[in-house]
């Protein structure tokens, strides 16, 4: 909220998840009421506390998830691994989705794995941390979770 006062933006409404406890049920609460204001609303899920060192690489980034989500897809955006990490989730991208050229389909999801495992994930260079921030269309994510 702080944010969005030191930039000039007006919102209609902020929503906030005031105790984390699951990303799930907040973004369907912010899902429900954005679809309400614009059939066709997209959402972007954050986490509050991460830091965006080059914005302008993150806006290309959110520009090319804009494309996959606007198609139906909910959208995932995942880092390099820096080190073997039991505290995060992790991703193997699958295939390169053929509409929004460096998207890829997830193929599989390991949420906070034990030591071996990470240890794993980050020798093969095939996974990336999940970053917790998700893009999607609110239809599309409130189809989903019915």
């Amino acid at each position: 909220a702080e944010h969005i006062r030191e930039i000039n933006v007006i919102p209609r409404a902020i929503i906030l998840e005031l105790v984390g406890r699951n990303t799930a049920p907040a973004a369907a609460v912010a899902a429900i009421f954005s679809e309400q204001i614009c059939e066709d609303a997209l959402l972007l899920v954050l986490p509050s506390d991460h830091v965006i060192k080059d914005p302008d690489a993150f806006l290309e980034v959110i520009l090319t998830a804009k494309k996959a989500a606007t198609r139906g897809q909910i959208v995932t955006l995942g880092t390099p691994i820096l080190k073997p990490e039991t505290g995060y989730g992790y991703i193997q991208p699958g295939n390169e989705l053929a509409d929004a050229s460096g998207c890829y389909k997830v193929s599989n999801f390991f949420e906070k794995p034990d030591e071996v495992f990470a240890t794993k994930f980050f020798n093969s260079g095939d996974y990336f941390w999940n970053s917790g921030i998700f893009m999607f269309s609110a239809k599309c994510y409130l189809s989903e979770l019915n």
